[in-house]
């Protein structure tokens, strides 16, 4: 080759390396970029509460309540899920007198720059009192953002689902409708105030509805440690019961919580 052609080539590697080092870096960008975009691990990303409580007397009468939950939160672009479960026990002079459970799994299908959204929901209770011993309940419907600001939120939900109950005279799947209210109140920097209404009306029988209302005063205790006191009431009401079980069932609660 002649001495001009060689110049030619020498001059086209010195344009070429830097496009190409920056072509590199581009496309190493892209991938982490795409790494970031890959859908995480269902248990990954999660953030939440442990919470334990526990209350006693003895004397003249001996009591035991024992009293521990779990909830958290996970949020991506699309999905907002949210679980809460507890465990109640009481012994009263020796006696059993509680002993129940829930477990609540939430998931809010989410749409882009719009109030509204999907949601599905699923339920299970246990409790040694009622005249069913479980019971299972499966919903999905619309909701909608109805506040957003800097320290309420408030959102509304109607769906149908169904329901079944183990361990009573009655096991077959029923049809149940499902309104919600929810709400997350930052009262100050270290007080939260959280409430959700539910309202079940039965889809076959006009006349029998259950509820749900339950709310929960936070404070944070120790920043360092991510502690917090949690007190709060729980009032499940159903208009009919099973067997000899009262209309209302009301738990009340102070508990210390810790964030993960």
């Amino acid at each position: 080759m002649g001495k001009k052609v060689w110049m030619v080539l020498a001059a086209g590697a010195a344009l070429a390396g830097p496009v190409m080092a920056q072509g590199a870096a581009d496309a190493a960008q892209q991938l982490a970029d795409d790494v970031k975009a890959l859908p995480q691990g269902f248990f990954s990303g999660w953030a939440g509460n442990v919470s334990l409580g526990v209350t006693g007397s003895d004397g003249n009468t001996e009591r035991f309540n024992f009293r521990a939950s779990a909830d958290g939160v996970r949020e991506t672009d699309r999905n907002k899920t949210t679980f809460l479960a507890w465990y109640s026990y009481a012994k009263d002079d020796s006696a059993t007198s509680e002993n129940k459970a829930q477990a609540l799994l939430n998931n809010d299908y989410l749409f882009d720059d719009s109030p509204w959204f999907a949601f599905s929901r699923a339920q299970l209770e246990y409790d040694e009192f009622q005249a069913w011993d479980t019971r299972l309940s499966l919903y999905g419907g619309a909701g909608r953002v109805l506040i957003d600001d800097d320290k309420t939120n408030l959102l509304g939900k109607v769906g149908v689902g169904a329901l079944k109950e183990i361990g009573s005279d009655d096991t077959a799947w029923r049809g149940e409708g499902i309104i919600t209210f929810e709400l997350t109140h930052q009262i100050s920097e270290r007080q939260k105030l959280t409430a959700v209404l539910d309202i079940f009306p039965d889809l076959g029988d006009a006349s029998h509805v259950r509820t749900r209302a339950r709310a929960v005063w936070e404070l944070a205790v120790d920043p360092e440690t991510n502690m917090a006191l949690r007190i709060g009431a729980e009032d499940r009401y159903d208009n009919d019961p099973s067997g000899n079980a009262r209309k209302n069932d009301v738990d009340f609660f102070a508990m210390l919580t810790w964030a993960y």
